[in-house]
């Protein structure tokens, strides 16, 4: 995929989230830096991450690792961390923003996995 619509996202059949505390349906909070103006793309505060959220309309959804893109040879995701470059592409290519801190942390992370790590 390189460029995913709004709409077909929102039409998939994801749950909705608790907006008002930014809390995934895991009850882990969601990180923010600010009020989106458009659709803002986050992690949870974790250790581990199992998807990406949108922030959107009102509404939480679930991005799931599969939205992401291999760029460069790198691979789109390791284990729990997605690639920071993959992410910043989709949150381009889909018209979203793309959280500060967030996108800190993804950074942090993808430094620190360990280069042996299965890659996907």
């Amino acid at each position: 995929m390189t460029k995913v619509d709004i709409q077909e996202l929102l039409d998939i059949d994801y749950e909705t989230y608790d907006f008002e505390h930014l809390i995934s349906e895991n009850g882990a909070q969601l990180v923010s830096d600010s009020n989106p103006v458009r659709p803002k793309l986050t992690v949870e505060l974790e250790s581990k991450w199992y998807s990406l959220y949108l922030i959107c309309e009102g509404s939480l959804r679930k991005v799931g690792f599969e939205w992401l893109e291999s760029i460069g040879g790198e691979p789109a995701f390791v284990d729990h961390v997605p690639n920071p470059a993959s992410v910043r592409k989709l949150a381009e290519d889909s018209g979203w923003e793309l959280c500060g801190l967030a996108e800190e942390l993804i950074e942090g992370r993808w430094a620190l996995e360990p280069k042996g790590a299965s890659r996907t």
